[in-house]
């Protein structure tokens, strides 16, 4: 199963770098004016959520729990809560340190090289600012090793499924081509420019992974003939959700009213959806997403609504790698395997994992045989 026994990246580091945080938190809270608090959105709500976008890559990384999954005794138990916790942690984490650094310095003041440490310096407390920086490195080690265990399971996963050149269906070699990658996007790119592209790569993969729950576990409702009308189909609401999300968030540029209109006729699609179209959980799936239609759609609209933040060159940059990586994958495996190859290789690993979680796969029929 790829790395099947492996050990948790640096359990350690991880729990010094949390020990670091609490440790920011304590001590900075010393020297916190409230005051500076206020106003609490000095650039409006809107420079706000555009830093959102740019700064989403901080939640970046716990979907390598997600690539665990297979290594993972209990997953429809400890996927779930793990991701949930971890996430939950790290958002207050992430909130009371900003807290924390907003109070301690004005908004306008604050180092964007070093925020951290430079704000303890500023109090000279030099000792405080050397465990930030230690605990920065443990970071950014930890991140790197499960950026590249995660990445390097991916790529396993769909040679495997013969989605990808069937040389990388070795998790050795896997490793090494992410691991080279890496170096090489690190050593010729620009940070900005590689921050840039995560940002609208992952809301894309968020916002993917959301409209294919829902699509997964919609009911096929079909016409006198068989067939599904497009009306009827989850690709336009999927759609529509997506012009509007766009409208709400840049709809202003054409017109100011046209923010409030999109955001209205979102909100009657959302409902309509919710109440009207059917969706169930297949029975034999192994993990159930809760509230659907909602959740999903949620995640969906938040996703692109902060894709939408990002400029243009970040939207430039996507669709130049999606026409690369479009290429790359007809040229090395459409060409390599067949539509139905690839469908029974997918049903495999979907009835492997039903086996393994004790269920029945509910929505492969094509390797039954």
């Amino acid at each position: 199963a790829g790395g099947r026994g492996a050990p948790t990246p640096c359990p350690g580091s991880e729990r010094r770098r949390r020990g670091i945080v609490i440790v920011v938190i304590i001590v900075g809270a010393q020297m916190v004016d409230t005051d500076r608090w206020v106003p609490f959105f000095p650039n409006g709500m809107g420079a706000t959520l555009q830093a959102a976008a740019t700064l989403n890559y901080a939640f970046v990384g716990y979907d390598v729990i997600a690539n665990a999954a297979e290594e993972t005794k209990n997953p429809q138990r400890d996927i779930p809560i793990a991701i949930v916790s971890a996430l939950s942690v790290c958002a207050v984490l992430y909130l009371i340190v900003c807290l924390v650094l907003c109070g301690m310095q004005s908004f306008d003041d604050i180092d964007v090289s070093a925020p951290v440490s430079s704000a303890f310096v500023h109090y000279d407390m030099v000792w405080v600012a050397s465990f930030v920086n230690v605990g920065a490195f443990f970071g950014m080690t930890t991140g790197l090793l499960a950026g590249l265990y995660g990445q390097s399971r991916i790529y396993f996963a769909l040679a495997r499924d013969e989605l990808a050149p069937q040389v990388l269906k070795q998790p050795g070699t896997c490793s090494i081509w992410c691991g080279c990658v890496a170096a090489c996007l690190a050593t010729f790119c620009n940070v900005k420019l590689l921050a840039s592209m995560l940002n609208i790569g992952v809301l894309l993969a968020y916002s993917a992974t959301a409209a294919s729950v829902l699509r997964i576990n919609a009911k096929r409702n079909c016409d006198d003939t068989g067939r599904r009308s497009f009306l009827n189909s989850e690709n336009f609401w999927l759609a529509a959700v997506a012009l509007l999300t766009m409208l709400m968030s840049r709809g202003d540029c054409f017109s100011s009213a046209l923010p409030g209109v999109a955001a209205a006729a979102l909100v009657g699609v959302v409902s309509w959806v919710a109440l009207r179209r059917e969706y169930s959980t297949c029975p034999g799936g192994a993990f159930r997403c809760p509230g659907l239609p909602v959740t999903p759609m949620v995640a969906l609209i938040a996703n692109i609504y902060l894709a939408s933040k990002l400029s243009w060159h970040a939207w430039l940059r996507l669709a130049t790698v999606s026409l690369f990586v479009t290429f790359a994958f007809g040229v090395f495996v459409v060409r390599g395997f067949s539509k139905e190859s690839r469908q029974v290789a997918i049903c495999k690993t979907v009835h492997a994992a039903a086996k393994a979680a004790g269920t029945q796969p509910g929505v492969c029929h094509k390797c039954e045989s």
